[in-house]
């Protein structure tokens, strides 16, 4: 009973957030192209914009990298978002 329970809930495992592979990618190339890390958990995904909850200095370094960032976003995950705010 319990293993069908299990094998019924790991189909929506993979439904539980589409952005999430988005979100890693930002992450990832923040610290690799701003020198700055920045938590899964501060990145949010409206429409087609990334909203980076961090400090100024750490949101200044993104938007000085903007292009790279998302460009590479784009390279990597097929996803293409217009801005960082």
């Amino acid at each position: 009973m319990l293993s069908s329970i299990s094998a019924h809930i790991g189909k929506y495992e993979k439904l539980a957030s589409p952005d999430k592979e988005v979100r890693e990618a930002l992450s990832a190339l923040a610290e690799r192209f701003a020198g700055v890390e920045v938590s899964v958990g501060a990145i949010k995904i409206v429409r087609s914009t990334a909203q980076f909850k961090v400090s100024p200095v750490v949101k200044n370094q993104l938007l000085l990298n903007q292009e790279k960032i998302l460009t590479h976003l784009t390279l990597l995950t097929g996803k293409t978002l217009e801005k960082i705010i």
